[in-house]
């Protein structure tokens, strides 16, 4: 609000009032009179909010010593150079139709009614204002949704610079969820009662040569850096320290062995074992694969470590590094010693039923449908196959009937599968 570049508005505050001094000249006051209640009305409210109960008026020039003194006006100073009025907006609204308040209005200073509707006590004031700045405060929600689009365009952007890796990473990744549930599937099929296994052995050729020719083909692409190296414990060409390369070497050499593990376990199948005997081969062949897999990121490791560090940083990273590194590989250890024990060992499920045994219940095993072949009386009293209960128990430690625990040992890898965890430390 100016006129002639001369009017003035100032605001402050205290513990006790928030206040609004406006510097308006004599002259020409009923010129003014609509600016000045469009400050009291309109600007007020939005510079202060919706909380200012006092404003304080200073008229430049000297006022009218006849002219009368309105409520709520209180007069602050007699200098006639700056005659100080306050305009107690609180008794404007306790008091919204005293009889002062036309002549206020008379004056010049139109105050909309509507503005005064929440002004309180200087204490209510008070505490509306703290409130007020609590409002203000930006959630945590808030700040994370403004920065969620500057997060996807650096994401964006480190992707870009590494398209191929992430090409090759994808690739890798699908590949292997594909072969490693079809791997699965010709195990459950193989290993079902009186089934032709001679027909499924190209199927698990074929499996084996699409994990060799995928392995030949990430070597081929990426020969100059002859990431073969790091199966034996040797470091790639051109080794930096940059962490996505690092990383991404990691992963790929963890999927390379991957893809071996799998080709083993399809060799396996094509060999003519008992059922019985064949899980205990792809457990075996898992848990010695994933120490292998967990052994040969150490020299990958040392070196990012100690690249570029001083000795005693390195040292004291080193050592954390190994502390942890040595705990897991000795838990890994354990699973190969306690596989090569199963694997030497023939684990009876049952007892051999007699005849009356067999006659008092069904004359077909549950699990196939059939008549008895080779059957086998559980703990619980219930017969089956011990073919068909074998591959059962491949996957499940209970009866098939009644969940009775049957076994203690852990079925886990007996079905063909392959681990899934990424092996990067």
């Amino acid at each position: 609000m100016t006129e002639n570049n001369s009017n003035q508005a100032t605001m402050g505050s205290n513990s006790n009032q928030n206040w609004m001094r406006l510097n308006l000249p004599i002259n020409n006051t009923g010129a003014i009179s609509n600016q000045v209640g469009n400050a009291v009305s309109g600007i007020m409210p939005t510079i202060m909010g919706h909380n200012p109960h006092r404003i304080v008026v200073s008229r430049s020039s000297s006022v009218d010593a006849n002219q009368p003194q309105q409520t709520p006006v209180t007069q602050t100073s007699t200098d006639n150079v700056n005659n100080d009025f306050v305009l107690d907006l609180n008794r404007l609204q306790h008091n919204p139709d005293h009889a002062h308040s036309h002549d206020f209005l008379h004056q010049g200073l139109q105050i909309d009614p509507e503005s005064l509707q929440d002004f309180g006590s200087d204490e209510n004031m008070n505490e509306n204002h703290e409130h007020s700045h609590e409002r203000r405060t930006p959630p945590l929600t808030h700040l994370l949704s403004n920065s969620i689009i500057f997060i996807v365009i650096v994401l964006f952007k480190l992707l870009s610079d590494h398209i191929l890796g992430v090409v090759v990473f994808l690739c890798m990744g699908v590949t292997f969820i594909y072969a490693n549930n079809k791997l699965q599937g010709l195990v459950h099929q193989t290993s079902l009662r009186d089934v032709n296994h001679f027909r499924y052995i190209f199927s698990f050729l074929q499996l084996a040569g699409l994990m060799a020719a995928n392995m030949a083909t990430v070597y081929y692409v990426f020969r100059d850096q002859e990431l073969w190296k790091l199966l034996l414990f040797q470091m790639p060409n051109g080794w930096t320290a940059d962490f996505w390369l690092f990383l991404w070497m990691m992963v790929v050499t963890d999927y390379i062995l991957k893809y071996a593990t799998i080709i083993l376990k399809c060799l396996i199948s094509v060999v003519p074992f008992s059922s019985k005997k064949r899980g205990k081969y792809y457990m075996f062949i898992e848990h010695v694969m994933q120490l292998y897999r967990l052994v040969v990121t150490v020299l990958p490791w040392f070196h990012f470590l100690s690249d570029d560090v001083s000795f005693i940083f390195a040292a004291v990273l080193l050592l954390v590094y190994f502390i942890f590194k040595l705990n897991n590989t000795m838990v890994k250890i354990q699973d190969v010693y306690n596989a090569v024990g199963r694997l030497r060992t023939d684990i009876s499920y049952g007892t051999r039923p007699s005849q009356s045994d067999i006659t008092s219940r069904e004359e077909s095993c549950p699990i196939c449908q059939d008549d008895y072949k080779d059957p086998v009386m559980l703990a619980c009293k219930h017969i089956f196959c011990e073919s068909c209960v074998t591959v059962w128990f491949d996957r499940e430690k209970t009866c098939p009937m009644c969940r009775t625990q049957i076994h203690a040992e852990n079925p886990e890898w007996k079905d063909g599968s392959t681990s899934v965890h990424i092996q990067w430390y």
